[in-house]
């Protein structure tokens, strides 16, 4: 079996601890981002996603070596 990335290994710890609908959730943004035809789309999905990191940032500050994905 290939060893993860700690990033990887990060995110997938983080989609462990989404509920079931959190996790459905979780897979059709993966799907929609796989399947945007355009790098514009593409950069739109990605900007929200940096928004809500600065946001996160700014109200919870440093968060050390934290979960890529979901900040714990």
């Amino acid at each position: 079996m290939e060893r993860m990335t700690k990033k990887t290994a990060q995110v997938f710890n983080g989609f462990l601890n989404l509920d079931e609908i959190e996790k459905i959730e979780f897979f059709k943004e993966v799907e929609k981002y796989m399947h945007t035809n355009t790098t514009y789309e593409k950069r739109e999905i990605e900007r929200l996603f940096e928004d809500y990191n600065t946001f996160k940032r700014v109200h919870l500050g440093p968060l050390g070596d934290a979960c890529s994905c979901c900040g714990k």
